[in-house]
Parts: C-alpha cells; sequence; structure tokens
C-alpha cells in the first residue's frame, strides 16, 4: 500500500503518483534491456510467479513496450522514450512479432498494428511510411473476411478470430482513414461486444475489460465509431465492478476515451489507483492477456504503465519526469 501522506483533496496526490510511476518505470532500464516484459505469470491474477511451466517462460516481449509508447510515450524522459523508439522500431516498416527472440510464432496483426499506431501517434511515422505494411495487414483474412492474426502462419496458427486483437487493426485502419478495408472486421467486433462475450475476455486477451478499453480507444478514433460503438460501452463500463488494478485503470480510461470524466465513478477510481501505487512508485502486479492455456502474462510494469496512464486523465496540466 502507499505511504503517500493524505491530503485535503486527492487530486493533490495525482500529479506526485504519476511522477513516481514515471521514475520507477524509468529505473527497470537499469535492470535489464527489456524492463516492462510480460514475464510473470498466474491463474488468478493474485498471485504471481516467474516459476511458470511453459515453453514460453521467461521470454522477453516487445508487445508491452508498444503499449508504453502509446499510453504515456510522451510523458517519458527524452532518453528513455528516444531509447524505447529506436529498440521497437520494426526495420524498413515492416511487421512485427510479440516476442523480441522467440521464433516459433510468427509476426502479427495485433502487434504491427498497436506498433505503428503508437509510432503514429508520436510522429515517428507518418501515413505515408505505414501505407504498405498498412496495406499487408488489411489483406491478411480468415475465409469469414476478417484480419487474421499472423502473417504467413503455419497451419496451425491459420484462421485466428480474436476480438481484442482485431480492434488495434480497426483502429489502424480508423487512423489511416481506410476503415472500408476493415468492415467485416468491425462487424466481428461490433458483435462480440453487443453479445456480452467480451465479460469472458478474448482468445488470448483473458482480462475482461481489455477489450471494451481497446474498443473505447477505436470510439475515440472517429465520430462513426463513436456513434457506433459507444452505446453499448456505456452499458458495459457500467456493468463491470473493477476489483484487480488493471480493471480499475482499464475503467477509468474508458470513461475518458468516451468523454465521460465527469462521471462520479471517476474520483473513487483515482482513489483506488492511488491507494493500490506502492512506496516505489509501482503498482501491484497484474496481468491482461496470455496464450490458450489461459494464464495471465503480466507483472508490475505493465499494471503501472495502464496505472499512470488512467491517473494522467484527471490532470490537465503536462507532467514530466524531473
Amino acid at each position: 500500500m502507499s505511504s503517500q501522506p493524505v491530503l485535503t483533496d486527492y487530486r493533490e496526490q495525482l500529479g506526485p503518483a504519476i511522477k513516481n510511476g514515471l521514475k520507477y518505470l524509468e529505473s527497470l532500464y537499469d535492470r535489464k534491456p527489456w524492463p516492462f516484459s510480460c514475464v510473470s505469470y498466474s491463474e488468478t491474477r493474485e498471485v504471481f510467479t516467474e516459476d511458470y511451466e511453459s515453453k514460453h517462460k521467461g521470454y522477453d516481449e516487445v508487445f508491452t513496450h508498444y503499449l508504453a509508447l502509446l499510453l504515456i510515450g510522451e510523458y517519458f524522459s527524452p532518453a528513455i522514450k528516444e531509447r524505447l523508439i529506436e529498440s521497437t522500431l520494426p526495420k524498413d516498416f515492416g511487421a512485427a512479432r510479440y516476442w523480441i527472440s522467440y521464433e516459433a510464432l510468427p509476426c502479427d496483426t495485433d502487434t504491427t498494428s498497436l506498433a505503428y499506431c503508437a509510432f503514429l501517434k508520436l510522429n515517428v511515422v507518418t501515413g505515408s511510411d505505414v501505407k504498405e505494411i498498412a496495406r499487408k495487414i488489411f489483406a491478411n483474412k480468415t475465409p469469414k473476411g476478417t484480419v487474421d492474426l499472423f502473417f504467413d502462419p503455419v497451419i496451425k496458427y491459420k484462421n485466428i478470430y480474436d476480438a481484442g486483437a482485431m480492434v488495434n487493426v480497426l483502429i489502424l485502419a480508423s487512423l489511416l482513414k481506410q476503415e472500408e478495408e476493415v468492415r467485416v472486421t468491425e462487424d466481428f467486433v461490433f458483435n462480440w461486444l453487443t453479445s456480452g462475450q467480451w465479460k469472458n475476455g478474448t482468445l488470448f486477451y483473458h482480462t475482461p475489460l481489455m477489450f471494451p478499453y481497446y474498443v473505447s480507444a477505436l470510439s475515440k478514433s472517429s465520430e462513426r465509431a463513436e456513434t457506433r460503438f459507444k452505446p453499448y460501452l456505456l452499458q458495459a463500463v457500467q456493468d463491470f465492478s473493477p476489483k484487480f488494478p488493471l480493471d480499475f485503470a482499464f475503467k477509468k480510461l474508458i470513461l475518458a476515451n468516451l468523454n465521460l470524466e465527469e462521471s462520479d465513478d471517476i474520483p473513487e477510481l483515482d482513489r483506488a489507483l492511488l491507494n493500490m501505487q506502492r512506496d516505489d512508485g509501482s503498482w501491484p502486479a497484474d496481468g491482461a492477456w496470455g496464450h490458450w492455456d489461459k494464464k495471465y502474462w503480466g507483472g508490475e510494469a505493465i499494471s503501472t504503465i495502464f496505472a499512470i496512464a488512467a491517473l494522467i486523465t484527471s490532470v490537465k496540466e503536462s507532467i514530466a519526469v524531473e
């Protein structure tokens, strides 16, 4: 639990909490080259361990680093921001894979789309730079016409239907004004949301609220998407009672993406996140995704990235590491 002093107005704690969280994340670079990797595992999201019986045990991944760039990249110190960009930008603006060096799984459309959304947001690349890889992403279809997960997959990984992974593709298409290329995929995502299937997570995104969070980011990307998705997102977030660190962060971010900053839930969510922050600036380990075995992959870094992003939505002035 946090040892922060109790102040008259909890909002006075937001700035210091954000800065301490950023300092914690930056300090991880003193320990290993890929400091945000989700290398801890849990069956319950309550107890995480790095002693996990899986062929994927302990491999560093780049995906969480793309999330960090997308969510809070502009708030890192210039040196860390530059280091993150240099280490993660795909060569020749090509496709990206989840793992840093693990070769069993091919590059995928989810990671690649997320990566270029982050680089576009930070003005690292232009729409012209992304044109060719976007074409490959949108053309990589399943027999049902949705965007498939893996590029040039072996038979085992063909025709993957994961609504969470599909949303990052839709967001990239929205940023590039190419929504017509992914209409069938958008319909699949819409049906997953409106049917309530999201409550059980998706194939790889096991934490239920991460899917509505992704869809809220899509809703924020265009007026058309907002019109289609917002009413159902409102129902989803209103019906969900958070329990774990990422739940609180996701719900807060969804409300912010839907322009509901005046919601009565905001102070409660902020206070809950503040109370969870630990003395070193981090938040307790949590996990949002995994493989077919339904184990959660996570750690303190992913919790901290999303918690910082959620708190930033309540702070109007710029936050920077001193």
